[in-house]
């Protein structure tokens, strides 16, 4: 018998039984919290964005080329402090 299965008898069991059933939670401690695990993050400079309340389509758009370009640098930058040298980012 493999571990699903097991699982799956035990809490048929329990709710035979108890007349409710249980939950598996693995999370840490063994509470719906999830587990520990390392985030990367990394700064770059501020993108200057002029204030307007009503911004035309090609101003949205030279911004967003303008952020997708820094990202760009940013994650070429320290990609190789992260072990991530072979990788390539790719924004579609």
């Amino acid at each position: 018998m493999n571990f699903a299965a097991t699982d799956a008898l035990l809490a048929c069991t329990v709710l035979y039984i108890a007349g409710f059933g249980l939950l598996p939670v693995y999370g840490r401690f063994y509470l719906p919290i999830m587990n520990r695990a390392p985030l990367t993050c990394v700064l770059g400079k501020p993108i200057a964005v002029p204030l307007d309340k009503d911004p035309s389509p090609e101003t949205v758009d030279k911004i967003h080329a303008e952020f997708l370009t820094a990202m760009q640098k940013l994650f070429d930058r320290h990609k190789t402090g992260y072990g991530w040298a072979h990788k390539s980012l790719i924004i579609s």
